[in-house]
């Protein structure tokens, strides 16, 4: 079995908010708020973005309106998640809060 290694290097903050936007189906420009935390904790690794984006919908802190068709943090759920220093941090903080 031949094994190749991938070496994926950190994105610049502007694809990642392009990565953002798009899993989003949102304009760059409305995604920008949101990518600034999640590029903070993720420091731009493309997996750990998309697990932090989909934490946060699975926790309630990243909701989607119908009504409206748009996506909603609540400020209060954001503090959590911008007091997260890195991605084991808030992965940890999530798994404090799965039922057991």
């Amino acid at each position: 079995v031949k094994i190749t290694e991938i070496i994926l290097k950190e994105l610049p903050e502007e694809t990642v908010n392009r990565m953002v936007a798009d899993i989003l189906y949102v304009e760059p420009s409305i995604s920008e708020p949101l990518t600034t935390i999640v590029y903070k904790i993720t420091n731009g690794n493309a997996v750990f973005v998309v697990e932090i984006l989909r934490m946060m919908y699975k926790t309630g802190i990243l909701k989607f309106e119908p009504t409206t068709k748009t996506w909603k943090c609540e400020e209060e759920d954001m503090d959590d998640v911008k007091s997260c220093k890195d991605v084991t941090a808030l992965l940890n903080r999530t798994m404090r809060h799965l039922p057991q």
